[in-house]
Formats: C-alpha cells, structure tokens, sequence
C-alpha cells in the first residue's frame, strides 16, 4: 500500500459511514412514519407488520456503528502518524487534505501559496511519510 493509500483510507471509512446513514434514513423515509410502536401482535388486515423494516434499520444500524468505530480508529492512526512527521509544513498539508479533506484550492488559500506549489509540497510530504 503506497502512503497515498494509506492516509485515503480515513476518508473512505467516512464516505462509507454517510452512505450507511443515508440507507438509515431512505429506510426511515420508506416507511413514511417516525416512532412507530414495534410489537408482536397479531396485526388487523389494514396494519402493515413492521417486523421486516425493523430488522433492516437494526442491521444498518449496527453496520454503522461497526464503521464508524473503524473510521475513529483509522483517524486516531492516520492523525498519530502525521504528528510523528518531522517537517512542520508536512503535518500542516497532511492533515489539512486527509483529515479536513480539504481540496487542492482550500490549502492554497490557507497557506497563500499557489495550488501547484501545494501539489508539489504534498508530493514531498508523502515521500518522507513514515
């Protein structure tokens, strides 16, 4: 795994964590009513059973919380190792594309500095990421 991919990986267990939520609430939208009551008994011909939709929304609920306990640890990680760089403006860059998510034009204004000279200073940092 390059060090590229490796700091992506925070950003990708938190573009996997919206989509889950999104599911929640399509989910959520699907059904049409908040805070239903969820019980065993026997329905009348005209009550939907919510049994179903309540076994997806538990499902995607624990898949949620299952990757976003994946993601602060990925973050937690990825942020330790940025801090251990040596070179100041390499943690500046690191954490400001791979933990804020920054794009390219964000780090340029930040840091007054044109958005090639950015490309060209995170190219460096990622050659001396350890």
């Amino acid at each position: 795994m390059t060090n590229k991919e490796y700091l992506q990986q925070y950003r990708h267990a938190t573009l996997a964590a919206r989509q889950i939520e999104q599911e929640i609430e399509e989910l959520r939208a699907s059904v049409g009513v908040q805070g239903l009551k969820l019980d065993d008994m026997p329905k009348g011909t005209n009550q939907s059973d919510l049994s179903g939709y309540a076994v997806k929304l538990d499902a995607l609920e624990r898949k949620l919380e299952k990757q976003l306990i994946k993601r602060l640890k990925l973050r937690e990680e990825i942020t330790r190792r940025i801090e251990r760089q040596e070179n100041e403006m390499d943690r500046v860059i690191l954490r400001m594309r791979y933990i804020s998510f920054l794009k390219w034009e964000e780090i340029a204004e930040e840091l007054a500095y044109s958005e090639r000279r950015v490309y060209q200073m995170h190219g460096a940092a990622l050659q001396r990421f350890r």
